[in-house]
């Protein structure tokens, strides 16, 4: 296979895939990217748990600025419960995103809904 006949999804190795996609914007407050519209995978089908315990929607979110509470500190169900919790998977089923750094996150900006994700 020569350099030119590759394209997206081309397996290189085991497990091991090319993916061309435009440039990554890593969410951040401060980049000038901003959608209030999209779904996403966070918290339907994971969460994220950085070094010190704190809770965030993904692992996107390195920074913490979605700190949904403290694993060493709060009770998992209680945190999933909470209102600030629940409004971002209602958002999310309404192709909303609730948190500010949802909406300056390119991920999944085009999908409407996760329930078909």
């Amino acid at each position: 296979m020569g350099i030119y006949n590759l394209s997206d999804n081309t397996k290189l190795a085991k497990n091991v895939y090319l993916s061309i996609n435009k440039e990554f914007i890593w969410p951040s407050l401060d980049n000038d990217y901003y959608d209030e519209n999209g779904s996403c995978y966070a918290l339907k089908q994971h969460i994220g748990i950085l070094v010190d315990g704190t809770i965030v929607p993904c692992c996107l979110d390195s920074k913490g600025d979605i700190n949904l509470g403290n694993i060493l500190e709060d009770n998992l169900d209680d945190i999933i419960n909470s209102p600030r919790y629940q409004q971002m998977i209602e958002g999310f089923k309404c192709s909303k995103k609730i948190e500010m750094l949802c909406k300056k996150c390119p991920i999944k900006s085009g999908i409407k809904n996760t329930d078909s994700v």
